[in-house]
Parts: structure tokens; C-alpha cells; sequence
């Protein structure tokens, strides 16, 4: 016997064959393997093949002498009508119930019913089919799945507790190590700095690690949340650029920027953009050998105005062309001696497109037999709208000076009352106020501002050159106003700026929950 013969006979339902019988019809019905019950519209057992016998354990006579409703357990008297109801419009009704077999014993069984006309008579044709096994694996898997689920939760939380426990320690060395390398406690000879720069550098590495790991769990969840603002790109590019500068130095690697600090804003979260810029470039970097260079554009996507290209291109080693659709797999890793764990372009690319954007990536770029170019197409937004309030003409033209260059479009006024009328009847997205104000400390203002119903959650910076009392402290402290102290530099205002929209964003999702 060949193996195919054993494996069909193995197979094969074990059954009786059926007795040599000249009729066509009762050898048709005696091959089919499920069981099959033949029945009047009326639920009367009129026919049954040898399957049918074998399953509910009857001699086919006994069955031809039974009803639907004493083997099918829902059989009352409206499952008739509704399948003959149901196969008016339809070839066969599905239904699963309870069959009990002659010994007592039940069965969950998948049941089909057809019907067939001859002549002036119809009957319905059952086909059963035993689904214990079928239902045993479907427990086993539930089961198994809700084991998992627990082992997973389980394994999450670890990993959340163990990448939070470690991110607090390497903050502070790290912190402690840039006072040290800034000679807070003295000078840095040569040889000592060279140690504190390695350590320092191992110790952004492996918080950039803790920090992608304890992303990944976040959108894994679903728990990771955008608290977007309005976001000047060029300088979410700079201030990744300023994080990766001790790497790009120890490497040998030039960053450059090829790009005017021009009025190119987009509404992203940005802690979370710098996490992937960061990513990215920190990619481009680590590929790249010394002496090489990376160098980030901002240029408007082709066909599409409203897009912005971030272009991060570099001459480093590149990726192989099996590999550019899997980079951005998780934990996967272009050959036996990359390093890393294989999250940072993942993680990346699921942010990017939690902000409606996508990565795109070509190795070698257009015209080059080398290095890798990494496009980060976001939406751009219009340029935000500022007013001053002041009556101190330097400071507003100060104000102007240092954010109209960065892409910010600026107005400026001297009343309060002419103020609340732009912030009502105008599109503002910010206030900067500088207080006192000519007829008032401005704490009046800025309270009327943000308790009007016509634009509440409107972000404020305020600006002072003395110190404020307690109750105005107190007040800005609880509306999450940034304060500057005069003489300020352009980054504090920019950065105030930034917290701003945040507190406004942090605020209006609390009264959206």
C-alpha cells in the first residue's frame, strides 16, 4: 500500500460502506459524508443516510420514524416557519443548535438546511455536522489567547516599570556629567574630559534606548497621546541637531543645514517630533563614517504645497535594497553587527503618522551611488497670528525683532480694551503681554482674557521687568502663563512661547474629557 493510500485511509470517516443498492438517489444520499436528515415542511423525518445514523448513534428506520424536534434541541414550533421564511430568499439557512443523539448524550452541531420541490410535495434536506471538536479547539484558543493577554499586560508593565526606573538614574548622570564637562566643580583636563564626553555620550545612547522602548509600549497600548501646537519646524530641526552634537562630533560627522529659518510651521506634538528627528538624524550619524556629512532641507513636497519635506540625506554605508522595506519594522536590523534594537525608524514612522504624515526612503538618493535619504512629509500649517500688548514701544519692537525673522506674523497695540477687541473679532492665537501696562498692572487684562467665553484657552506669555507680587505670581502660576524677566534672550521668548500653546493645548483636551 503506498503512503498515499495509508494517509487516504487514515482520513477517511469511519463508516460503514453502504450495502450495494440498485437505487441512484440512496446512493448519492449514502456517500455524502455529513449527516443528512430528509424531513416534511411539517418537521416529519421522511429519509437519512448512513452518516445521519452513525452520528445520532439511530438505525435509519428508527430515524425516518422520527421529527426534527426530538433530535434538534431548539426545534420548537416557530424554527419551521423561519427557515422556510429564510429560504425564501436565500439557498440555505445556517443555524447552529444542540442535537441529541439516541443514548441521551447532545452535540453542538452547525446545521444547513436547503429546500427542494417535486412535484406537489417539498422537503427540506439537514445537513448536520458535528462541531465538538470544532468547539473544544475554539475554547482552547480562548483560553489560550486570554493566557496570553495576561502574560503580555504582564510583560508590559514590567517593561514600563523597569524603563521608567532606569530613566530617572540616567537623567541625573547625565545631567551630573554636562556640569562636570562645563566645569562647574572646577577645571576638565584633556584626558579627564575625554572620559566624561565618552560617558556622557554612552549615557544618551542608552536613554535614547529606554526612552524609544517605553514609546513602543506607550503605542502599543494605545496610551501615547499628541498634544499638538502650532510648531516652527526649522527650529524642531536645530534643536534635534543640538542633541546629536556630541555624537556627530565624536563620529567626525558634519551636520548641515540647508535651509532659511524661513515661515514653515506645522501642528505636531513636540516632544514627539524631537523624538523622531532625533531618531532619524541619530541614524544618519551612526551609519555615516567619519569625515563624512549629513545634511537636513526643508522643501515643499512636489504636487503638494501643503506638505513639507523634511530631507534628512547622508554619504554613510547605506541600505541594502531587500532590506529599505522592512527598516521601518519593528526590531528589525540591517545585518549581523548593527547595533541598536531596531525601534528607532518603527517608532518614528508610527508617530509620523499619528501626525497624518509618512516616511519615505531611498538608498542611495536620486543621483548618488551612495548613502541613504530619509524624507519626513508632514502637513504645514499657516503662520500663527501674535499680538503684543505693551505701552513700552522698545519692548515691542524687541518682541518683533526676534519673531518676525522666525516666521511669526506680529501685531502690536497699547490698550487693554483695544486688545480684547483683536483677541474677539480676530483670528489670535497668542498674547503677549508686557506688564504694567500704562493704566493698569495688567493682571485685570489677562484675567478678563481668559475668563471671557469667546476665547478662553487663548495662550499668554507675559513679559515684566520688576518682580511680580504673591496674588499675580499666584494667578499666572494657575492659568500656566510663562513669565520672562527683562533683559530676555530670543530662545526664552520662543520657548515661552512653546509652553504657552502647550498649557492652552493641556488644558482644552482636559475640558474635552
Amino acid at each position: 500500500m503506498t503512503d498515499a493510500q495509508k494517509s487516504l485511509n487514515a482520513d477517511t470517516h469511519p463508516l460503514p460502506l453502504p450495502p450495494e443498492n440498485d437505487n441512484p438517489y440512496q446512493q448519492l444520499l449514502d456517500t455524502v459524508c455529513d449527516a443528512v436528515l430528509i424531513s416534511t415542511v411539517t418537521g416529519d423525518v421522511t429519509d437519512a443516510n448512513l452518516s445521519a445514523a452513525a452520528v445520532l448513534l439511530y438505525d435509519v428506520e428508527e430515524l425516518r420514524r422520527m421529527s426534527i424536534a426530538s433530535i434538534i434541541a431548539i426545534a420548537d414550533a416557530n424554527l419551521l416557519p423561519a427557515i422556510l421564511t429564510g429560504l425564501d430568499t436565500n439557498r440555505h439557512v445556517l443555524l447552529e443548535a444542540t442535537c441529541t443523539r439516541k443514548d441521551g448524550s447532545r452535540f453542538p452541531g452547525e446545521i444547513a438546511v436547503s429546500r427542494i420541490h417535486n412535484g406537489d410535495k417539498t422537503r427540506l434536506f439537514l445537513f448536520i455536522r458535528d462541531l465538538t471538536v470544532h468547539k473544544q479547539t475554539e475554547t482552547a484558543l480562548r483560553e489560550t489567547l486570554s493566557r496570553l493577554e495576561m502574560q503580555d499586560r504582564a510583560r508590559a508593565l514590567l517593561v514600563s516599570n523597569v524603563t521608567h526606573e532606569l530613566r530617572t538614574p540616567l537623567t541625573s548622570i547625565i545631567y551630573g556629567l554636562s556640569n562636570l564637562l562645563s566645569g562647574v566643580v572646577g577645571p576638565v583636563t584633556p584626558p579627564v574630559r575625554q572620559y566624561l564626553e565618552r560617558f556622557n555620550r554612552e549615557g544618551q545612547r542608552l536613554l535614547s534606548t529606554v526612552e524609544d522602548i517605553l514609546y513602543l509600549e506607550r503605542i502599543e497600548t494605545k496610551t501615547l497621546r499628541l498634544s499638538s501646537i502650532m510648531a516652527s519646524v526649522p527650529r524642531l530641526v536645530a534643536r534635534a541637531i543640538a542633541a546629536l552634537e556630541l555624537s556627530a562630533r565624536h563620529k567626525h560627522v558634519t551636520v548641515n543645514r540647508d535651509y532659511a529659518a524661513d515661515a514653515m510651521f506645522t501642528c505636531c506634538d513636540p516632544a514627539k517630533m524631537n523624538r523622531v528627528l532625533v531618531n532619524i538624524i541619530g541614524n544618519a550619524i551612526k551609519y555615516t563614517p567619519g569625515g563624512g556629512t549629513v545634511t537636513i532641507s526643508l522643501v515643499k513636497h512636489p504636487g503638494k504645497s501643503q506638505t513639507l519635506s523634511v530631507r534628512i540625506e547622508d554619504t554613510g554605508v547605506g541600505i541594502p535594497p531587500h532590506a529599505i522595506s522592512s527598516v521601518t519594522d519593528r526590531y528589525y536590523r540591517v545585518g549581523d553587527q548593527a547595533d541598536g534594537a531596531g525601534l528607532g525608524l518603527a517608532i518614528a514612522k508610527d508617530i509620523i503618522e499619528m501626525h497624518s504624515g509618512s516616511i519615505q526612503i531611498a538608498s542611495p538618493p536620486p543621483g548618488r551611488n551612495a548613502g541613504t535619504l530619509v524624507s519626513i512629509n508632514i502637513p504645514l500649517v499657516d503662520q500663527p497670528d501674535l499680538l503684543v500688548l505693551s505701552t513700552d514701544a522698545a519692548t515691542t519692537q524687541r518682541v518683533m525683532e526676534q519673531l518676525i525673522p522666525a516666521g511669526y506674523n506680529v501685531s502690536a497695540v497699547t490698550g487693554s480694551k483695544e486688545a480684547m477687541d483683536l483677541v474677539r473679532d480676530k483670528h489670535v492665537d497668542l498674547l503677549i503681554v508686557n506688564i504694567p501696562l500704562q493704566d493698569s498692572d495688567g493682571t485685570g487684562t489677562i484675567a478678563a482674557i481668559h475668563g471671557s467665553e469667546y476665547k478662553r484657552r487663548i495662550p499668554i506669555v507675559v513679559i515684566t521687568a520688576g518682580d511680580l507680587s504673591t496674588a499675580q505670581k499666584e494667578i499666572f502660576s494657575c492659568l500656566s502663563i510663562p513669565i520672562l524677566k527683562k533683559p530676555w534672550q530670543q530662545d526664552e521668548l520662543l520657548d515661552g512661547i512653546e509652553r504657552a500653546f502647550l498649557a492652552s493645548a493641556a488644558t482644552a483636551g482636559e475640558e474635552d474629557l
